[in-house]
């Protein structure tokens, strides 16, 4: 975790991404964001400006520059067992900007973080994860009340798509749900509520209307 300040030109570009999520929360400045056509095809570069964030996904090529000559900006690193699951569940999706805004409760919980690296007391980590939720679950809280969220219909559609190009291949619920980053009991559940049956069973139609086109011919 940390703060960057810059006051010159500079060029970021991770071809690989990193195998962590990557959030970054703009204060000061304009950054020119380019987007990865594997994760969001067609969708032109983009600038985050202040009260801006983005998170990216693990193994996300990302690449940013600076627009104005100063910008300062909040980042943080995170990983864990948990991870996708909780930034699913906040609702933020791979490389999309969101506007939470400025907002002094947000930037009190980089500050905190930031603390808690200096001091290092007890139960460090444990601290640290507590504050890393309470982060995302105020950047949820925010951005959810300035503009709305990406809907569970945009998670399950992205899991329907996973079937179609791979209903011919085994595929568990952990790899349905890792589609959405959200567990799956709560992709069992999205998918009840959206679609009125389990993914098991959406999938089995899926394999059902394929055999039947497959006899037809």
């Amino acid at each position: 975790a940390g703060v960057c300040l810059l006051n010159k030109p500079f060029v970021t570009d991770m071809p690989r991404g990193r195998e962590d999520f990557y959030l970054q929360y703009m204060v000061s400045g304009e950054l020119c964001v380019r987007f990865d056509e594997n994760v969001r095809p067609g969708v032109p570069d983009a600038v985050m400006k202040p009260g801006d964030m983005m998170i990216y996904y693990p193994r996300t090529h990302y690449c940013y520059k600076n627009k104005t000559p100063e910008i300062r900006y909040y980042w943080v690193h995170f990983s864990g067992s948990s991870a996708g699951q909780i930034v699913g569940e906040c609702g933020f999706m791979n490389s999309v900007i969101y506007s939470p805004g400025i907002n002094e409760r947000i930037t009190a919980g980089f500050e905190s973080i930031f603390q808690e690296f200096i001091l290092r007391g007890d139960f460090f980590e444990l601290s640290l994860a507590q504050k890393t939720v309470k982060l995302l679950y105020d950047l949820a809280l925010s951005c959810r009340n300035s503009e709305p969220l990406p809907t569970a219909d945009e998670r399950i559609d992205r899991v329907i798509a996973l079937m179609h190009r791979s209903y011919d291949r085994e595929l568990t619920m952990a790899e349905l749900a890792a589609e959405a980053f959200v567990s799956e009991g709560y992709l069992r559940a999205l998918f009840q509520e959206k679609r009125g049956m389990s993914p098991k069973k959406y999938l089995n139609a899926i394999r059902l209307s394929e055999a039947k086109q497959l006899l037809g011919q």
